[in-house]
């Protein structure tokens, strides 16, 4: 018999070998990194796919956009090939409002099916919480599966520059001034500390506020180098919240999730949430934020480099397209 906190998630062939076939309607983004449509195309080609939409969130200008512009019309081309999304691929600033993000996933919403794909591995998180926020408060969602590709390779150099100021992230902002009061926040490590200073100052001299950070491990080399940069950029002034990092599989969502809830004694501590890490312990950080109404802050880059990957990982000959189930037959698997 299955536990009850048994939340399938693995390759996209496997996950989607467990479920009935179903009809299916595909929210992600299309970028310059060839990952970008990796989902799109498994489903096009192994699934019934009816509604897609595809957006182009575009970076602030930069010395790279020219570079990126044309690794983009690459990804068209791509497309063009494999079948265009029905719902098309707006573009959309980065730095688009809460409304316009809000309205993109449910105007979605109402053209899709009951069965929804959102693939985040291009989608900034400024965009993709507010989307799983959104699908997981419709009713009309009655399947909810999220997808994430690995690269072959990260860029060797910055993967991502000139960060906003400091900023609760679209729908998770705070909700009452009790609020205010904070008992414990939770950082992803990640590659870039970008802002991690200002995320952490105000907390400086609050002894009563605990830190604490989420380590992926084992990340493998050059990963692994990137993350305990990330990790001595905090030692000088919380030595605290690097003492005992929680190493955690950077893949395994649930796995994270029971991390989360264990170190928030289950929504009782008030937690304030880093997302800097890899997208899927983000995604943990999103589930149980929601759930628990906590504040999420990022400062989010207004550039990436576009080559922030290359390639595609392959697994005997497949994409690795991980799929994470969020919700199943009208039961959400994350729950407190």
């Amino acid at each position: 018999m299955l536990g009850k906190n048994f939340r399938p998630w693995g390759s996209i062939q496997w996950v989607l070998s467990k479920l009935p076939a179903l009809e299916w309607s595909l929210l992600g983004s299309v970028n310059s990194e060839e990952r970008s449509i990796a989902a799109w195309q498994y489903f096009k080609q192994n699934a019934t796919l009816r509604e897609g939409l595809l957006i182009r969130v575009d970076d602030l200008p930069s010395r790279f956009s020219r570079l990126g512009e044309a690794m983009v019309a690459e990804r068209l081309r791509e497309i063009s090939q494999i079948g265009a999304p029905s719902l098309g691929m707006p573009r959309m600033p980065l730095f688009s409002s809460d409304e316009q993000i809000v309205t993109t996933v449910d105007s979605f919403v109402a053209s899709a099916t009951e069965n929804i794909i959102l693939d985040i591995t291009s989608i900034p998180k400024r965009f993709f919480f507010p989307f799983v926020h959104r699908l997981l408060g419709s009713p009309k969602v009655r399947n909810l599966v999220v997808t994430y590709t690995s690269p072959n390779q990260y860029h060797d150099g910055p993967l991502a520059e000139d960060h906003k100021s400091l900023e609760p992230l679209p729908l998770f902002r705070a909700h009452t001034v009790a609020s205010n009061k904070v008992d414990l926040v939770i950082i992803g490590v990640g590659f870039m500390p970008l802002g991690l200073a200002d995320f952490l100052e105000k907390y400086k001299y609050q002894q009563v506020v605990q830190i604490r950070t989420l380590f992926p491990f084992p990340p493998g080399p050059p990963g692994f180098q990137r993350n305990w940069k990330f990790i001595n950029a905090l030692r000088k002034d919380y030595p605290e919240a690097v003492k005992n990092p929680v190493r955690v599989e950077a893949h395994d969502t649930s796995d994270i999730f029971d991390h989360i809830q264990s170190l928030a004694n289950r929504g009782r501590q008030v937690t304030e949430f880093g997302p800097f890490g890899p997208k899927p312990m983000s995604l943990a950080m999103c589930l149980y934020a929601r759930l628990t109404k906590s504040v999420v802050r990022y400062t989010q880059p207004s550039v990436y480099h576009p080559e922030y990957t290359r390639g595609v990982r392959v697994i005997d000959g497949q994409p690795l397209v991980r799929a994470y189930c969020l919700r199943l037959n009208d039961k959400d698997l994350y729950r407190l």
